[in-house]
């Protein structure tokens, strides 16, 4: 899409005029499919298991308008998970704002194989809430037999449109999801990007364009990494984003070019990732004492609820995304409303497993 699909809407005046009709796309051929670059191909096939252990944490990040008022938040975590294929990589990555008072967004969840970062299945739900509408695009990709289902569904009001698409595995060679794109950038880092990576991803319209990584350079503070990576989409115009990360992969800094935001971390906690500050969990990883780690002010209570906390990272972006959208809809009935989030939440989640499981 020609917003980032971690960040539809932000920024992007386009999506401001929803009365325009979408058009169907052109089909694309397989002979039209770009294909990826060799040597970045070889980049993927000798990652390992160490290389996975250490990218797996999450990062939070504010959104902060031009004139620098906080408009929304972003937030992305990366775990093990298993799955019907075996052991893949859990993507979880939400972007919340509010832009000209409107609450818009995008959730992904994705489950990335180690296997040069081929997406096992990856959700995409985007969303943006008008004063008397609200429109939603879902993007599904599922492995299946020798390629991908990609599935595309947009609705408005009474409309609803899907689409779909199977594309064989050997014109998917080097295939980045969105999902699969927030592990690269991370290993990109950790690594040191050196020179260009070239690989391929979704554009707008769920065909496929080639995707280019680089380092940026430039004024970086020390210890910091740029990585710059722009999607070249078929018969569109390329999208362009900037991150900044530490050399241990986190991500402090993340800007669409043209848009009219930034997501970044506060001074405060930029400081603690290039100082390499260690979390309560990570001391207690290293078998040190809570109590004398973070703070010896904590009750054991507080303790106990930061590591839960830190093993649920998923609960600061649900108590989130649910008062953003109740201050936005402002319901007479609370309670009721409450319960309709939650067990449609519910509904999703257990959706979600469940394809996982009976993924083949």
């Amino acid at each position: 899409m020609g917003d980032s699909p971690t960040e539809l809407n932000l920024g992007r005046k386009s999506v401001a005029r929803p009365r325009q009709r979408e058009t169907p796309a052109p089909e694309q051929r397989p002979d039209e499919i770009p294909k990826s670059d060799e040597n970045s191909l070889r980049f993927l096939r000798v990652l390992g298991v160490e290389d996975f252990k250490k990218i797996e944490f999450s990062d939070r990040l504010t959104t902060f308008s031009r004139d620098g008022k906080e408009i929304g938040n972003f937030f992305v975590s990366v775990s093990t998970s298993s799955n019907g294929l075996g052991q893949g990589l859990l993507v979880k990555a939400t972007s919340v704002g509010n832009i000209d008072g409107l609450l818009c967004g995008t959730k992904i969840t994705a489950i990335i194989s180690p296997n040069m970062l081929e997406t096992v299945e990856h959700r995409q739900n985007d969303f943006l809430f008008l004063k008397d509408d609200c429109l939603k695009r879902d993007t599904e990709i599922v492995k299946q037999g020798n390629g991908f289902l990609i599935t595309r569904c947009t609705a408005r009001a009474q409309e609803t449109r899907k689409t779909s698409r199977f594309v064989e595995q050997r014109h998917a060679i080097g295939l980045i999801s969105e999902g699969a794109d927030l592990i690269l950038q991370r290993l990109l880092a950790l690594k040191g990007i050196s020179g260009d990576v070239s690989l391929i991803a979704l554009d707008t319209n769920t065909n496929i364009g080639s995707a280019k990584y680089e380092r940026l350079t430039g004024e970086m503070k020390d210890g910091v990494i740029g990585i710059s990576r722009t999607v070249f989409p078929w018969q569109d115009t390329p999208v362009t984003w900037h991150s900044q990360f530490t050399k241990r992969g986190q991500l402090i800094q993340r800007h669409q070019i043209g848009a009219a935001f930034t997501m970044k971390l506060s001074p405060i906690e930029i400081r603690k990732s290039m100082n390499g500050a260690a979390s309560c969990t990570d001391r207690e990883n290293k078998g040190q004492s809570l109590t004398s780690g973070c703070s010896n002010g904590k009750t054991r209570y507080a303790e106990d609820s930061e590591i839960y906390l830190k093993q649920h990272p998923e609960l600061r972006t649900i108590t989130t995304d649910f008062l953003q959208l109740l201050f936005v809809q402002k319901p007479a009935n609370v309670p009721l409303f409450a319960a309709n989030y939650f067990s449609s939440l519910a509904s999703e989640s257990d959706s979600s497993e469940s394809t996982a499981v009976g993924t083949t």
